[in-house]
């Protein structure tokens, strides 16, 4: 009996050490040099939210520019599933950086750490896939989706091949040119 009181004892004394190493990171958190770490991570993290707005303002401006770049670079690639899967994966990851936080539920600081690289890494993946949909946007038109399903299938010329390859170049210029003249004359959102 003696040793379960003992034993009993020891996890009081036990659990009141941690409520005050709780109390302490719970200050620390409070003080200038946590209150100046969680504005650093802050300002970070908002930068990449405002990387992420440009980069849906890209891919807007990319639907204005080429309306029908739209439905055909669906079948060209798989990037709108790529994008979607990757909006759900960064929207995971931010929800539980989120939901791990306040004076509940503390994180010591390797934790936090590794969960603000990988909010950092999924927003950089998500920003990347969004540049590659509006470039993929940008260029495709449904005569390069109509080649594609022709392609093998009738036998064209050097000339023919060389014409068509000139064709979808000046219209990629265009469309660029297009893009960065929108970009020029209206503020991204978020400016």
């Amino acid at each position: 009996m003696s040793a379960l009181a003992m034993e009993q004892g020891a996890m009081t004394v036990a659990n009141t050490k941690m409520k005050q190493w709780e109390q302490k990171y719970n200050s620390y958190l409070k003080t200038a040099s946590g209150y100046a770490s969680a504005i650093k991570a802050a300002t970070t993290l908002y930068a990449d939210g405002l990387q992420t707005l440009m980069a849906l303002w890209e891919v807007h401006t990319a639907c204005r520019v080429n309306p029908q770049g739209i439905a055909s670079s669906i079948s060209m690639n798989n990037l709108y599933m790529e994008t979607a899967a990757e909006f759900v994966r960064t929207y995971r990851v931010m929800r539980n950086v989120i939901a791990k936080g306040g004076e509940g539920n503390m994180l010591n600081g390797a934790e936090r750490t590794q969960m603000l690289w990988n909010l950092a890494n999924s927003l950089d993946l998500l920003n990347r896939k969004l540049r590659r949909l509006s470039i993929s946007i940008t260029m495709y038109s449904f005569g390069d989706v109509w080649d594609r399903a022709i392609s093998g299938k009738i036998n064209k010329s050097n000339k023919m091949l060389a014409r068509e390859s000139a064709k979808r170049m000046r219209r990629a210029i265009s469309n660029v040119a297009k893009f960065y003249k929108y970009r020029q004359t209206n503020k991204p959102w978020g400016q």
